[in-house]
């Protein structure tokens, strides 16, 4: 897609960022999630948050005319942080879905992964999300009924 740049996030982005991700949860994903759960995702990607899991993560912003139009990170999780990359928080603004940006996003986030010398990434999807990550190539490889999250997997190097 023409005019998108993915870049590192940047202070001024998080209000930006917090609001591309609570709408979708408010408007895409509370399609197969209880008011409570959206609820909760909503109250905890505030923008401190998003400034602090920047701090934790590799965290990248699409920027297209209208501003920052995206995010997606890359990070580890849990006791296995040096084997165990993530791709975490990959949200597009609602009125810009259908795109490619999420596409462009994953793209970066992969060549950055690749750039590490990471072989394999693990995706933590949605329900809404999964046939976006399957279209990309990941496969799931567990479900996390209790959260209703899809882990998904792919080899990129």
């Amino acid at each position: 897609m023409e005019g998108i740049r993915v870049r590192g996030i940047e202070a001024g982005d998080a209000e930006a960022v917090s609001e591309i991700i609570c709408r979708n949860l408010i408007e895409v994903n509370s399609r197969n999630y209880t008011p409570q759960e959206i609820n909760s995702y909503v109250e905890h990607f505030t923008p401190e948050t998003i400034m602090r899991l920047a701090g934790e993560r590799n965290m990248l912003v699409a920027e297209g005319t209208e501003g920052v139009v995206g995010t997606a990170s890359l990070g580890t999780f849990g006791k296995a942080r040096d084997n165990n990359w993530t791709v975490f928080t990959v949200f597009v603004k609602t009125d810009c879905h259908g795109r490619g940006i999420g596409r462009i996003l994953m793209d970066e986030v992969e060549e950055l992964a690749k750039g590490k010398g990471i072989s394999e990434l693990t995706v933590p999807s949605g329900i809404t999300a999964c046939d976006f990550y399957k279209k990309l190539g990941y496969n799931e490889v567990e479900y996390l009924e209790d959260k209703k999250i899809h882990i998904m997997r792919k080899r990129i190097l």
